[in-house]
């Protein structure tokens, strides 16, 4: 520890004393959230001691303001070569004023209507900031409610960095997104709280050299990365089960700009668990995924071809679906060498296709398999021409 990060923590150490000696009159937090309770949905007030409301942390924020000892940290912050370049970095979040803000914040509770500072964890969430400001790496966490999967066992390792977790009662309600309660109809809230399976992701990132907006930079690669690890696990699950299967919506948390980001909070479709996942459906999910990830790295005709099949499991209209499945069933079967057959394709499907179908479990003849397939061919072209016949 050198002498200027001993001495940042002594000038943060007594700067919280000071603030706890003046008193200050607080009032926590609070939010309204749908929960599930004794197996029923409330819409209830949640108090949070360890979170100010903006009246409280506004007050904090002026008191700061007559303290001497708030202007030498600043300045202690300035010159650290640790934090000075944290603006550049973080933009709003890096600013000394608010490092100081958020690290008070962190270590506060109110006790008895009174603000009270704990100085070892304002100094222990300074190390933290710390240690990410001088990070070659970060790691961020992402989850995505799976949406129609009932999970049967605690867990599903899907991939060293994804897996799908069953949630308590407990973690239902802690995950659930707080409502306004002027508008607390809106159904994704409450109908999250159907669904107990999570897909949960870890995501390393490099910062970039470069200074400027690098955390930025960082937590939106990592989000990215993280929005398609998730994709990619639930094609896995679409790939391997029967039934519709829906993700709400992506968090993502970690690193030095707090809050954590949050996707796509519109009202979803959001299914009934139509898919129930056992130990060995976990096993083919895992090998399912496997797949994915592969065919994303090195085979783009089948990557293609698995997108394209994705489309459907999403489809309600059944011709849409058929379409979906057919194009994903072309992409593999009448692609040779990377380039698209352009004769005979009612022939070569039906021949390519039969001699798939032959080696499955249960399989039909090869003839069988060839009349079924140039079947299928039949109904695509009817759909995809509006004859009649497709309907």
């Amino acid at each position: 520890m050198t002498p200027e990060k001993c001495h940042i923590e002594v000038l943060l150490s007594e700067l919280c004393e000071q603030l706890n000696a003046a008193h200050l009159p607080a009032a926590p937090a609070c939010c309204t959230k749908w929960l599930k309770k004794d197996d029923e949905t409330r819409l209830e007030k949640i108090v949070d001691p360890q979170c100010l409301d903006t009246a409280t942390f506004l007050a904090l924020t002026d008191k700061l303001k007559t303290l001497e000892t708030y202007d030498s940290l600043l300045e202690a912050l300035s010159s650290d070569p640790s934090f000075s370049n944290a603006p550049k970095a973080a933009g709003h979040w890096g600013l000394p004023s608010t490092l100081v803000q958020e690290v008070l914040h962190d270590a506060s509770e109110v006790v008895d209507s009174t603000l009270c500072i704990d100085a070892e964890r304002a100094v222990e969430s300074l190390h933290r900031r710390r240690d990410w400001l001088t990070a070659e790496r970060i790691s961020y966490t992402a989850s995505a409610r799976m949406l129609g999967l009932k999970l049967e066992v605690p867990e599903v390792t899907l991939g060293h960095d994804l897996k799908i977790v069953l949630l308590t009662d407990k973690e239902l309600n802690d995950r659930q997104p707080r409502v306004d309660p002027e508008y607390s109809h809106s159904p994704l809230p409450t109908d999250l709280l159907l669904h107990h399976a999570e897909l949960q992701a870890t995501v390393t990132v490099q910062v970039p050299d470069d200074p400027e907006h690098a955390l930025f930079n960082a937590q939106n690669d990592a989000t990215n990365k993280a929005r398609v690890l998730i994709d990619q696990g639930l094609a896995a699950l679409r790939l391997a089960t029967a039934g519709k299967l829906e993700k709400g919506p992506l968090s993502v948390e970690g690193g030095f700009i707090q809050g954590g980001v949050t996707y796509s909070l519109q009202p979803l479709f959001v299914h009934m668990s139509q898919v129930t996942m056992c130990k060995t459906r976990g096993e083919e999910a895992r090998r399912a995924f496997e797949i994915i990830k592969s065919a994303d790295d090195e085979d783009r005709v089948l990557s293609r071809a698995l997108g394209r099949f994705q489309l459907g499991r999403r489809r309600f209209d059944p011709l849409d679906e058929i379409i979906d499945y057919m194009i994903a069933w072309e992409s593999i079967l009448l692609t040779s060498e990377s380039q698209s057959d352009k004769q005979e394709l009612s022939y070569r499907f039906s021949l390519n296709g039969s001699s798939i179908l032959r080696f499955l479990p249960n399989a039909m003849t090869r003839r069988s398999a060839f009349t079924k397939m140039k079947c299928a061919y039949k109904v695509r072209s009817a759909i995809v021409h509006g004859s009649d016949q497709a309907t």
